[in-house]
């Protein structure tokens, strides 16, 4: 493989625009996508679409890359604010609702130009007009509850507190891997929650019935090693210092709960 192949015409002009000059970053940026010209060159149409879909995240993650400063200027620079934007997330606030679906529909748009090639089902058009339509004031359609979904006395909401729930698991898992005791961990995690341990431990069972056993199995055991190998999970992400993390975790589920 050699480091500079010939790239889709474009290709460099869209990495001198969101660079805007810095040239390791461009060397570094066109071996990527070199790279993964290769590579997509040795898909084959029997190959998984675990594998295609791998490939396809590598090329956005390079993408991204290049585009970073673009989308700054056309969607506000995401990492501004973040505490204030994080701790947004589970605001009963209407305007900062109708401002999400704003920003989402011109998000949409944006990744309706990467998915919609002359489609017109299961179209993220589809996903923008539904968006428009409900910011609108309309009724949703598309994203109503599919009928037949929702057993008799489940909750409107059992799939989000199922989400929240999980979410105090892969607190427990990710302490776990940082070595925190388990009498320490449980108890700072059933304070963030306002929920003894004891019930919160008989939450995999439910987690798992609604989300998936496989995803859930998944998620704690990717928490724990996140936790081994030091890393920032969750809301630490975005700047949140470990405890305000869990915090906030415990307040969407509470919140959550409240919507039953």
């Amino acid at each position: 493989m050699t480091d500079r192949r010939e790239l889709p015409p474009g290709t460099q002009a869209l990495i001198d625009l969101g660079l805007k000059g810095a040239a390791d970053e461009k060397d570094s940026i066109l071996k990527g996508l070199s790279a993964w010209f290769d590579r997509r060159e040795m898909l084959r149409p029997e190959c998984t679409q675990g594998q295609a879909l791998s490939a396809i995240g590598d090329l956005l993650g390079q993408v991204r890359e290049v585009c970073e400063p673009l989308m700054h200027t056309a969607f506000g620079k995401q990492d501004s604010a973040a505490i204030d934007q994080l701790k947004s997330i589970g605001r009963p606030a209407e305007q900062g609702r109708v401002d999400r679906l704003n920003l989402l529909a011109r998000k949409l748009l944006v990744a309706a130009r990467f998915f919609d090639r002359g489609t017109s089902v299961s179209s993220m058009q589809e996903a923008v007009y539904e968006v428009r339509a409900i910011h609108a004031g309309d009724d949703p359609r598309l994203f109503a509850v599919v009928e037949g979904k929702r057993k008799q006395g489940r909750p409107g909401n059992a799939f989000r507190i199922a989400v929240n729930k999980l979410r105090a698991l892969e607190w427990d898992a990710v302490l776990q891997g940082r070595g925190v005791s388990a009498v320490e961990r449980h108890t700072l995690i059933q304070k963030a929650y306002g929920v003894e341990w004891g019930t919160m431990q008989k939450w995999s069972a439910p987690c798992s019935r609604d989300l998936g056993i496989e995803l859930v199995a998944h998620l704690k055991k990717t928490a724990r090693e996140d936790g081994a190998s030091g890393r920032s999970v969750f809301g630490e992400k975005y700047g949140l210092e470990f405890a305000d993390a869990l915090t906030f975790d415990g307040s969407l589920y509470l919140k959550e709960l409240r919507r039953k």
